[in-house]
């Protein structure tokens, strides 16, 4: 008998099911973080500017359709149900906004910079987050947030940690950057390990 098929297809469900999120949201601990055996390091924090208080209005969170898993809904929820934002919002969300404020003349879409400046005018301020769980290959995950400010085009944090792992992501990759989110809107510093220490 040919066990190779077997094999295969075994690896195959593994890779597609063993990376893969709880979704189950973890009770904070007293320093307002998520309970987590690894944190980010240094390298992790690619850009990190203050968190305006006028972010808090609102969260557009600009994930795209074509990329979004089980790990980047999941890491979506965290946002939506950080508590750091009075609203959020998706993109067929901003794209309803858009017909309701009868901006379509104005803008070109919902998702590019030029368009999300123009409506910043017309609605207030909000913040563009783009949280999302890549598959780089193999069993690698990278998890990242990125926070764009629509009004100055500039990327306000940055954070991104890539794990290789066979029972979840949860502890190597979406619970330390979500930390370092929540640290980073609180206005304090972003928690990291030395760099010689495993990412």
């Amino acid at each position: 008998m040919n066990l190779f098929p077997c094999i295969t297809l075994a690896l195959s469900i593994a890779l597609l099911t063993g990376c893969s999120s709880s979704g189950q949201i973890r009770q904070l601990t007293t320093s307002g973080t998520y309970p987590a055996t690894e944190q980010l390091a240094p390298g992790n924090v690619k850009v990190v500017k203050p968190f305006a208080a006028n972010y808090k209005s609102m969260a557009y969170l600009m994930v795209n359709e074509d990329v979004e898993n089980k790990n980047t809904k999941f890491l979506t929820k965290l946002v939506k149900e950080s508590g750091v934002f009075h609203k959020t919002i998706d993109i067929p969300d901003m794209e309803r906004l858009i017909v309701a404020r009868q901006l379509q003349s104005t803008v070109t879409g919902a998702t590019d910079l030029i368009s999300l400046s123009k409506i910043q005018q017309q609605i207030g301020p909000f913040l563009i987050l783009e949280p999302v769980v890549e598959w780089v290959g193999g069993y690698n995950h990278t998890a990242i947030i990125r926070a764009v400010d629509p009004v100055t085009g500039e990327t306000v944090l940055h954070l991104e940690k890539t794990a290789f792992n066979w029972s979840g992501l949860d502890d190597p990759a979406i619970y330390p950057v979500m930390n370092g989110f929540l640290q980073w809107a609180r206005g304090e510093q972003i928690s990291t390990k030395t760099e010689s220490t495993k990412q």
